[in-house]
C-alpha cells in the first residue's frame, strides 16, 4: 500500500505530538482571536483576514512539500519549518503594523504547514493508518482542550496576547529533535507504484468534502466565542466551555475504529456531518448560554468524529498518497477561506448569516460523502 515500513511507537508519538504543535492555533483559535480582539483591538474583519493569511501559509506548506521540497532530506525539512514556524510567530508577538502581521502569519502558517503535512504523511500512510489517525486526532483534541482551558487564559492574564505568540515560537522549536527519527540523507519521496489504482474523481471529491467541512469550521472555530459572549459568558467562561467539548469530543475519535471494523465508515461520516449541521444552525439563533454549550459541544464532537473518518477514508481511493499530501491543504484553505466569509459575514450582518453559512457547508459534505459511499459500493 505505501513506501513506508511499520514505524515503532516512539515513532508516531513524535509525529503526533509534531502535528499539535504545528496546527496549535488552528486548534485553539477562538482563544486567540479572543486574546487579539482584548488586547490590540482588532475587529471582525481583522481577525477574519488573520486567520486567512495563517490558514492561506498552512495550505502553501503542504504543497511545498509534495512538490518542490519532495527531494530534499527530511532532516533539512524539518529544520527549516521548525526555524520558519518559529520566527513567524515571534515576529507576531512584536505586534508590528497590519501588513507585516499578515505577513508574518503567512510565515508561521507555510512553515507549521510543511511540518503538519510532514506528520500527516507518515501517520496516514501505514498499516496502521486508522489507529495512528485516531491517535492524531485525539492528541489535537487534548491539546486544543489543554490550550483553551488552562494554556491561553492564564497566559493571556500574565503576558497579553504577545505571550501567546511566543508560546507558539517556543514551542516551535521544540519540533526540531525531529530530526534524530531520520537518517542524514534520508529524502521525502512519493511512491509511484501502483498509481493507476488511484480513484481520482474519489479521491478529489474527498478533498472536495474536507475543504466544505473545513469551510464551516473556519466560520465557527473563529467566531464561535463572539456567540458565548453574546449569550452571556465571560472570556474565560467561553474558553472553558470549549476547552470541555474537546475533550469530550474523544469520545467522537473513539468510535472510528469501530466504524470501520463493522464497515460503517461512510454511513457514520455522514451521520457526523449531518449533526455538525444541525448544531452550526442552533448557534445561528438567538444566542442563550444552554443553547451555546449544547452547540458547541454537539458541533465540536460531530467534527471530530467527521473528519477523522474522512481521512481515514481517504487512502482507499488514493493507496498512493498523491491526494492524501493534500489533506492538511485542503484543511486550511477551508479554515482561511471560512474565517474570512465569517469576518465579512459578522461585520456586515452579524453572527447568525456565518453561522447558517457553515451549516450549508457542512449539509454539503454529507451530499458528498452520501455520493462516495455510492461509489465505493460500502456503508
Amino acid at each position: 500500500m505505501t513506501d513506508l515500513p511499520d514505524r515503532p511507537p516512539r515513532f508516531v508519538l513524535s509525529m503526533v505530538i509534531a502535528v499539535c504543535f504545528a496546527t496549535a492555533f488552528i486548534l485553539a483559535t477562538p482563544g486567540f482571536v479572543l486574546l487579539m480582539a482584548a488586547h490590540w483591538g482588532y475587529g471582525g474583519g481583522q481577525l477574519g483576514l488573520f486567520v486567512t493569511a495563517d490558514s492561506i501559509g498552512s495550505a502553501a506548506g503542504p504543497l511545498l512539500l509534495s512538490g518542490l521540497m519532495s527531494r530534499l532530506p527530511v532532516r533539512r525539512i524539518v529544520v527549516g519549518g521548525a526555524l520558519g514556524f518559529a520566527a513567524g510567530n515571534a515576529l507576531t508577538a512584536l505586534h508590528p503594523d497590519f501588513g507585516v502581521m499578515l505577513a508574518s502569519r503567512v510565515l508561521s502558517g507555510t512553515s507549521s504547514g510543511v511540518i503538519a503535512a510532514l506528520g500527516v504523511r507518515y501517520l496516514a500512510l501505514s498499516a496502521q493508518s486508522e489507529r495512528n489517525l485516531a491517535w492524531m486526532t485525539i492528541g489535537q483534541t487534548l491539546y486544543s482542550a489543554l490550550l483553551l482551558t488552562l494554556v491561553l487564559p492564564t497566559v493571556g492574564d500574565a503576558a497579553k496576547a504577545p505571550g501567546a505568540f511566543g508560546l507558539l515560537a517556543l514551542q516551535a522549536l521544540l519540533c526540531l529533535p525531529l530530526v534524530t527519527l531520520f537518517r542524514r540523507d534520508d529524502p521525502l519521496t512519493a511512491d509511484h507504484r501502483g498509481a493507476g489504482l488511484v480513484q481520482h474523481g474519489s479521491s478529489a471529491m474527498c478533498l472536495l468534502a474536507t475543504l466544505s467541512l473545513n469551510t464551516a469550521v473556519g466560520i465557527v472555530w473563529t467566531f464561535v466565542g463572539h456567540q458565548g459572549i453574546a449569550a452571556g459568558l465571560s472570556d474565560a467562561a467561553t474558553d472553558r466551555v470549549l476547552g470541555l467539548a474537546n475533550l469530550l469530543s474523544i469520545a467522537g475519535c473513539a468510535m472510528v475504529p469501530w466504524a470501520v471494523r463493522s464497515g460503517r465508515l461512510y454511513s457514520s461520516a455522514i451521520a457526523a456531518l449531518s449533526l455538525c449541521a444541525v448544531a452550526a444552525l442552533s448557534l445561528a439563533l438567538a444566542p442563550q448560554p444552554g443553547l451555546f454549550v449544547t452547540a458547541s459541544i454537539v458541533y465540536v464532537i460531530a467534527w471530530a468524529a467527521a473528519i477523522t473518518l474522512m481521512m481515514t477514508a481517504m487512502p482507499g481511493h488514493d493507496p498512493v498518497g498523491r491526494y492524501v499530501m493534500l489533506i492538511p491543504t485542503a484543511l486550511c484553505i477551508g479554515n482561511g477561506v471560512g474565517a474570512a466569509i465569517g469576518g465579512a459575514l459578522v461585520e456586515s450582518h452579524g453572527t447568525s448569516p456565518a453561522f447558517g453559512v457553515a451549516a450549508g457547508c457542512c449539509a454539503l459534505s454529507a451530499g458528498l460523502f452520501a455520493v462516495l459511499r455510492q461509489r465505493s459500493g460500502h456503508a
